[in-house]
Parts: structure tokens; sequence; C-alpha cells
């Protein structure tokens, strides 16, 4: 189900303690089953605070704009470049205040539906024609953290959004929910494999320094429109700096400063598609001016913005 506006957060937490028992949603639309159902958030705002949602599975989305969202004690600042996720059951905030309209496409996955897709994802085909209806005993537990979009997700989000507005079939619509459901857990699990491979003997210590460059490497995607330099990062990440700077080229191929430009150069290139000035987007990815955002496009890419349309 879309949804333009942001429900009522008391009758929301109500349902919730319930479990959506009388299997009704907002605006006492019928559902298949209790639990949580799917819902996508497509709304614009520039100011929001809804603190202290147990929600199920959910993919955090901003078409344009910014938001917070809190997960476990810890914020990420979502912007048109990442998205967040949060495990089903887990506790989120969900903050907007911007002087500049926010555009969600904020997706929480229905129980029933997250369950059946996560059994087909993660089983055998052989232990499914055994046990076809057989619930899955575990749902894998999601580490909060911002990951970086990509086109391949951009398209599905876009083909959801079209297909809810032109009013196709929920069969159709499901399809592209599980489609973006399996590209966000297989990042997921990409993101943990890059870390498979820092020298560390401990299986803890090693999971331990994986949570903590992820967290270094979330304020980099928060951040990335200034200088952040070594100092600041290594304290982030409470290790000593060269270490810090070692251990985060061994996971990410990339060293925090090479890492920055990257991110500078995806969103310069991506304003710049859309029409969006050179000069404009200067002041978007904290650089000093159209010029520099012309070299350091060619330095990354090999090409000026300009030849580009050529």
């Amino acid at each position: 189900m879309l949804i333009h506006q942001f429900p009522d957060i008391q009758w929301l937490k109500a349902k919730i303690r319930e479990g959506f028992s009388d299997k009704k949603a907002i605006n006492d639309i019928p559902l298949k089953h209790r639990g949580w159902p799917t819902v996508v958030l497509n709304t614009k705002t520039r100011l929001a605070d809804r603190r202290d949602i147990q929600g199920p599975f959910s993919l955090f989305v901003n078409l344009t704009g910014c938001s917070t969202i809190g997960i476990e004690g810890k914020q990420y600042n979502i912007n048109e470049q990442c998205y967040t996720l949060s495990n089903s059951g887990q506790h989120y905030d969900l903050i907007v205040d911007n002087a500049h309209t926010t555009e969600t496409l904020n997706i929480h996955f229905g129980e029933h539906f997250y369950q059946q897709s996560l059994k087909a994802l993660s089983v055998s085909d052989q232990h499914l024609l055994d046990d076809p209806f057989e619930p899955l005993a575990d749902s894998p537990l999601i580490a909060p953290r911002s990951l970086l979009r990509n086109t391949a997700l951009d398209q599905q989000l876009g083909l959801l959004l079209s297909s809810y507005k032109k009013g196709e079939s929920s069969e159709e619509q499901e399809e592209t929910l599980f489609e973006i459901l399996k590209q966000v857990m297989t990042a997921n699990s990409r993101e943990i494999q890059k870390t498979v491979s820092l020298p560390i003997k401990s299986g803890a210590v090693k999971k331990e320094i994986a949570a903590r460059l992820f967290l270094a490497r979330d304020y980099i995607h928060s951040h990335f429109d200034r200088e952040i330099g070594l100092e600041e990062l290594s304290k982030i990440s409470c290790l000593s700096k060269f270490h810090f700077l070692r251990l985060f080229k061994q996971a990410f191929a990339q060293s925090p400063y090479q890492y920055q430009k990257t991110l500078r150069t995806k969103r310069a290139m991506s304003l710049y598609q859309r029409g969006i000035t050179l000069e404009e987007i200067a002041s978007q990815v904290g650089v000093e001016n159209a010029s520099s955002v012309s070299r350091m496009v060619r330095k990354q890419l090999g090409f000026y913005p300009s030849q580009l349309v050529q």
C-alpha cells in the first residue's frame, strides 16, 4: 500500500502493540494477514519528528533532501546517495528538519511478505520443494549502517513508485518489492564480505573492528560535502590514526580521502545530469567553485563534465 502522509503516530503505535490483530490498515483498508502490512511511504515534508516506532524490516530512502534515522542509539543521516536498513522488531526514529523539502520513499516490508521472500532467497530449492510452507526458523540480523544506492536499485524504486501511481496489480508490485528486497540483502552481504579479509585472527575482534570501520564510513556518507580528516575519523572509530587508515584501505580498497572524493564525484555527476549548474554543484559537494568541480571529475573519471553530452 502506498501512502503520502505520515499516519497518526498514536494510532500507529496502538496498531503495532496489537499486532494489527483486526487486520485493518490505515483508513480501515482490509489486510490478508495479521502483523505489519507492506507500506510504501512516499511523502514530501520539511518537518517530521517520529520517535520510538517498532517497525518491520524497513528500507529508508530519500528521493530528495535528507533525514535522520535513529536505530539502536546511533543516528544515520540519509541523503540522496545512501540508504539505511532496520531489522524487524527494532525501534527507529525518523526526523526531518530542513529548509528545503525532503521526499521520502521508505519501504516497510510486511511481516508475512518479508518471511516468505526471505525464505525464497535463503533456503535451498530442495528444501523449498520438501517443506514449501514451513516458516523460516531465523531471520538474519542486519547491522544498521548506511549503504550507497546504485542504478539498479534506483530503477526498481522508480518502477515501484510508478506501479502504485498507475494502479497496477498487487502481483506486479510484489514482484518489484521482492526484487528490491533481494538487492538490499545482496548488498548487505557484500558489505559484510568486505571485512572478511581483514588480517585479524579473532572473530570477535574482527567483528568489532568492522563495526568501527563502518561507523566511520557512515560518517563520511553523511558529511561527504566537507573535508573530513584522519584525526576526526580515527576518533569516531576509536582507533589510532594510521591503524585506522591501514584497516580502512584493506576493507574498502580506498583510503578515506579517496573514498570521499569518489562520493563527491558521483554526486557531482548525478546533479550535472539533472541539469544543475556547476556553480550550484560546487556548493553541494563542498568544493570551492565550478572549476574545482570540473578538475575533480577530470581527475576521477578522465573527462570533464561538459564532455558528457558531446
